[in-house]
C-alpha cells in the first residue's frame, strides 16, 4: 500500500500549501479515470527524478546511458525553479499505473544495458479501469483495429514511461494538510545555465 507520492510543480509553495492540488485530466491512458480530479504523481523520489529528466531535459526517464525509448514530446516545464512536493495519500483513492496494467517495475539490466524483466506487451491487464472498455474482443492483438491500438498504447505506456516515472494517478482534490514541500530544485533545460539563487 502506497502512503506517500511525489510531485513536481512550478507553482510556489505559498500557493500549493494554501490551495492544495485540485487535479486535471492528465492521465496519459484514460483522461477521464478521475475526470477533472485526476492528479498524476510519482511513487518514489527515483520516479520523480525520471519525470524531471523527461520534462526538464527532454531525456528518457529510463536512467541508463543509451535509453531504448524517447519520452513523448511534451512542453518542458521549469525554467528557473521547480518544487518537489511529498503528498500523503493514505485513505485517498489511487491507481499505481504499471502494476495495474499487469507489469512490474524494472529490476535488472539486460545485455544491451536496458532495464528488462522479460515482460511482454501481451501480459497487459485488459480489464484495468485505466483502459477504456471495448466489449466483445477476446484477443485484441489478433486484429489491429481501433481497440487493439488502445491496448497497445496502454501496454507501451506501462512498459516505458509509467514504469520509469513510477506513475501513480490519485483522485483529488488533495488538501494542503497532506502536502509538504520536499525540495526546491533549480532547473533549466540542457544547455542553459541555471542562475545562482
Amino acid at each position: 500500500m502506497i502512503e506517500y507520492v511525489y510531485k513536481l510543480d512550478v507553482r510556489d509553495p505559498s500557493v500549493i500549501l494554501k490551495e492544495g492540488f485540485s487535479g486535471g485530466a492528465t492521465s496519459h491512458l484514460d483522461p477521464r479515470i478521475y475526470g477533472s480530479q485526476t492528479i498524476q504523481a510519482c511513487r518514489s523520489v527515483l520516479g520523480l527524478i525520471s519525470f524531471g529528466l523527461e520534462r526538464i531535459n527532454g531525456r528518457s526517464g529510463e536512467r541508463v546511458e543509451r535509453p531504448q525509448y524517447l519520452p513523448p514530446r511534451l512542453r518542458p516545464i521549469g525554467n528557473g525553479v521547480l518544487y518537489a512536493y511529498r503528498i500523503d495519500i493514505r485513505g485517498l483513492e489511487h491507481i499505481e499505473v504499471t502494476p495495474e496494467l499487469g507489469f512490474s517495475y524494472p529490476t535488472t539490466l539486460n545485455h544491451a544495458g536496458h532495464f528488462s524483466n522479460g515482460e511482454d506487451i501481451r501480459q497487459l491487464n485488459y480489464c484495468s479501469p485505466l483502459i477504456p472498455a471495448f466489449r466483445g474482443q477476446r484477443e485484441p492483438f489478433r486484429d489491429m483495429g481501433r481497440e487493439a491500438k488502445v491496448y497497445l498504447k496502454a501496454a507501451r505506456h506501462a512498459l516505458r514511461r509509467a514504469r520509469y516515472i513510477e506513475e501513480v494517478v490519485v483522485r483529488g482534490p488533495i488538501a494542503p494538510r497532506r502536502i509538504q514541500l520536499y525540495q526546491v530544485l533549480p532547473a533549466a533545460p540542457v544547455g542553459q545555465r541555471v542562475a545562482n539563487r
